[in-house]
């Protein structure tokens, strides 16, 4: 990761904050009380603070200057934030979990990044991850009516905010397993039929609803959560 694009990104405003609250409410089922979690690109600790509580520890690795702040404001309870990179966060824990939520699609070498998130966690301990689904409704929708040529095609938006491909869930699933990770849940997060800007004009009970209505789109869905386990004794 390369841009710092905090200044002109807020994610406890922008629509994003919906996948963060649906992708909480994914992890919470799959957490313990107790649990020790590490957690990359926390960003203001909007994920953290949905997730926070039970007795679980945190340590929160952000680069942004401005985010970390945020964080720290919060004040939550058994967590540490960290202002690093991935790429330079050094730690001698493991941890039960890795949260990297809507972030392994931002960073330039991605098996690097997995190869060091999985030197964190613990032997059966957790990955959690979630990326956005090339196959989305609302990308087949630009597919058809000729918005873009690829359903691979990084938006203008996509590219401002860091995006480096969309990828194929075989082709990531593919990368997971040759780093002692097998998975165990995929599920879809968010039917999305309009552009973010006309998804806000909507009330929360519909994208509440539309939410549910993903699970029986399971393909459709905007991103994807996937739950690996490390394998190891």
């Amino acid at each position: 990761m390369t841009t710092d694009y905090s200044h002109a990104y807020d994610p406890d405003l922008d629509f994003d904050r919906w996948y963060t609250i649906l992708s909480a409410r994914r992890i919470a089922k799959n957490l313990g009380s107790n649990d020790h979690l590490l957690e990359v690109g926390s960003a203001t600790g909007f994920l953290t603070r949905e997730l926070a509580g039970h007795n679980r520890r945190f340590v929160c690795v952000e680069r942004s200057t401005s985010f970390v702040e945020r964080a720290r404001a919060r004040a939550l309870p058994g967590i540490c934030i960290e202002h690093s990179t991935i790429e330079a966060f050094q730690s001698s824990e493991t941890f039960d979990h890795v949260l990297a939520i809507n972030v392994l699609h931002e960073v330039e070498d991605q098996r690097d990044i997995v190869e060091r998130l999985v030197r964190f966690l613990k032997p059966q301990g957790l990955l959690h991850v979630t990326l956005p689904n090339p196959r989305s409704l609302h990308r087949l929708s630009a597919l058809g009516g000729r918005m873009i040529a690829d359903l691979c095609e990084l938006s203008a938006r996509g590219q401002r905010y860091e995006t480096r491909k969309l990828q194929y869930a075989d082709e990531f699933i593919t990368l997971m397993t040759q780093h002692q990770l097998v998975e165990i849940q995929r599920e879809p997060i968010l039917l999305k039929p309009l552009p973010n800007a006309a998804m806000e004009l909507l009330s929360d009970e519909i994208i509440e609803a539309y939410d549910t209505l993903s699970l029986s789109l399971p393909d459709l869905g905007a991103m994807t959560y996937f739950l690996f386990r490390r394998l190891g004794a």
